[in-house]
């Protein structure tokens, strides 16, 4: 009489134990992703501002021939390479993510050479205008590929948040229906 008394009680504590624990291993596992993509977004958007030093750099410099306008360039190319090759190791298990960080790394290595270029052998006056309009489109070439890049990552983040909520939602759910009515 007293294992009947005690034997479904305890039984339904182990279920719940065994669902509590399944679910809480998920919800950790959610928020892990989750983080992940928060910080390869944010690694990202560096990125992106480190391009944007870059043209403004180079902009400056073709414009007035001043070379402190070739201080944040210098230092956004310092920073570009490694914080790339982070980023791909952070999304090494994504393969479609992998790619378009290694055509953005074409891409740039190729729009490096074209500045190093135009940097030791300026461009006369008359060609500079049509010379800023063509490394304007080479940049938003590149940030093209960067904006795909996130696009993705932002896609990615959204998919997790939602199966965190669920993953949620079911712990929630599974610990109501277990829970002693009165």
């Amino acid at each position: 009489m007293l294992l009947r008394l005690l034997g479904l009680p305890l039984v339904a504590l182990a279920i719940l134990a065994i669902v509590l624990g399944s679910g809480l291993q998920r919800v950790e596992s959610s928020a892990r992703m989750m983080d992940r993509s928060d910080q390869v977004i944010a690694r990202a958007e560096v990125l992106l501002r480190l391009m944007v030093d870059e043209e403004t750099g180079i902009r400056g410099y073709l414009l007035t021939h001043d070379p402190t306008f070739l201080q944040p360039l210098r230092e956004a190319d310092t920073q570009f390479d490694p914080d790339l090759e982070a980023m791909v190791r952070m999304v090494r298990s994504r393969p479609d993510q992998v790619d378009r960080l290694r055509q953005l790394q074409y891409e740039h290595e190729t729009w490096e050479i074209e500045t190093e270029r135009e940097i030791t052998d300026p461009p006369d006056a008359s060609d500079v205008n049509a010379l800023l309009l063509q490394r304007k489109h080479s940049m938003d070439l590149l940030r093209s590929h960067m904006s795909e890049f996130l696009t993705r990552e932002q896609q990615l983040r959204t998919s997790r948040a939602a199966a965190f909520s669920s993953t949620g939602s079911e712990i929630f759910c599974s610990t109501s229906l277990v829970k002693p009515h009165s």
